[in-house]
């Protein structure tokens, strides 16, 4: 079974409000955070909930657990999600917005 990278604890460095549009939902930077990170992000539902757990002090094992709990049935499920977080994961570290 494909298992989790083990990553440190990881956070959102930046704040960010989320707004729906549309078919999508876009987080972007608000306060401080808009003069140090220009640009917004295009999420979908599943990025969504794995960008809102990433607010607080978390790892990727974490997160798969939350997601396969909320939406998983069985090992290809908890495959899927495990791969879909790091994915997500890999995509706001190349954006530098995690710490």
């Amino acid at each position: 079974m494909l298992g989790c990278h083990h990553y440190p604890n990881m956070k959102l460095k930046y704040q960010f409000a989320i707004q729906r549009v549309t078919d999508f939902w876009a987080a972007v930077p608000v306060g401080s955070s808009a003069r140090e990170y220009k640009g917004v992000m295009s999420l979908n539902e599943t990025s969504r909930e794995i960008f809102e757990a990433l607010r607080q002090d978390t790892t990727e094992s974490a997160i798969v657990d939350m997601m396969y709990a909320k939406y998983g049935e069985n090992d290809a499920d908890r495959i899927t999600l495990t791969q879909a977080v790091h994915d997500m994961i890999l995509q706001l570290q190349e954006a530098g917005v995690l710490e």
